[in-house]
């Protein structure tokens, strides 16, 4: 009897160049012998699953041969390139600090993580209570592709005091003005 070969699983992993290229593996049932397409790769020493290297955002066929000659065949699509470059951010002043808001028009396949710091990393795309300040913004897929752009909090209008005195007042009041104080 001839054990027919099958492709069970493909998945996608980080790569020495995550921005351009994916690691793909590839679990088959049996071991395969030798690998057709997308590469040729013969002589496999039995290892399953076996990986390979290919440029993101395009389609291949992987094509494999078990030792009894018989092939299997699936055709992928690797991941979509992550793209920073179309971004829209928020940043809204308030007098407990800022908030800066992110948002990518990235493909909804990735799954993209944002950090201030390059260390600690969130799913979240809010930054909130920050100071005035310039803040760099590191942002990632699943992959490993980081980026990252610099925005700029400025000081808000919070501190500029608001006065309103009726003119059917009967008291004369004067407006004292100590200039360097509360942004004057």
């Amino acid at each position: 009897t001839v054990v027919p070969i099958t492709i069970d699983t493909i998945t996608f992993l980080s790569s020495p160049s995550p921005c351009n290229t994916v690691r793909v593996r590839v679990a088959t049932t049996p071991i395969v012998q030798s690998v057709i397409s997308p590469l040729v790769i013969g002589g496999i020493t039995p290892a399953n699953p076996f990986e390979f290297i290919y440029p993101r955002n395009q389609s291949a066929t992987i094509t494999v041969q078990a030792a009894n000659g018989e092939q299997a065949t699936r055709v992928i699509q690797t991941p979509p390139f992550f793209d920073i470059t179309n971004r829209d951010i928020v940043v809204n002043s308030s007098p407990f600090g800022a908030n800066i808001t992110v948002y990518l028009n990235a493909s909804s396949d990735l799954t993209i993580e944002y950090s201030l710091n390059d260390t600690t990393w969130q799913s979240s795309n809010n930054f909130s209570s920050l100071t005035p300040g310039t803040y760099t913004i590191y942002v990632r897929d699943q992959y490993g592709c980081k980026q990252n752009f610099t925005v700029v909090v400025s000081e808000n209008s919070v501190f500029e005091p608001y006065f309103r005195i009726s003119k059917s007042n009967s008291i004369r009041y004067a407006e004292r003005i100590t200039f360097g104080d509360a942004a004057n």
